[in-house]
């Protein structure tokens, strides 16, 4: 799991600061079930400004309150629906 935390300023991932003014949009996706009707993780996809990584997926703990995420995240960003790629869920299966 990606250790995360919201402050004012941005978004701290793995003890680096993503500042609200990187990010263009958010969305985020629901605990949705996976193809073995198994209830998976909801995620953050961020949508960056930079053109190098164009977006940042976190997923939630099970136990992460999405609508309080959501709420918090409006305050900063704009939000607009994204989904993951074929090549960011093949990454995220191998690991990267």
């Amino acid at each position: 799991m990606l250790n995360f935390v919201l402050s004012e300023k941005g978004i701290l991932i793995k003890g680096k600061l993503v500042p609200f003014s990187a990010i263009q949009s958010f969305w985020v996706e629901e605990n949705t079930p996976n193809s073995l009707g198994v209830n998976g993780q909801g995620k953050i996809i961020l949508q960056s400004k930079t053109k190098t990584i164009p977006y940042i997926i976190i997923p939630l703990a099970k136990d992460v309150n999405n609508e309080e995420v959501k709420k918090y995240l409006l305050r900063h960003i704009e939000e607009e629906e994204h989904h993951e790629t074929l090549f960011q869920k093949l990454f995220e299966k191998l690991g990267f």
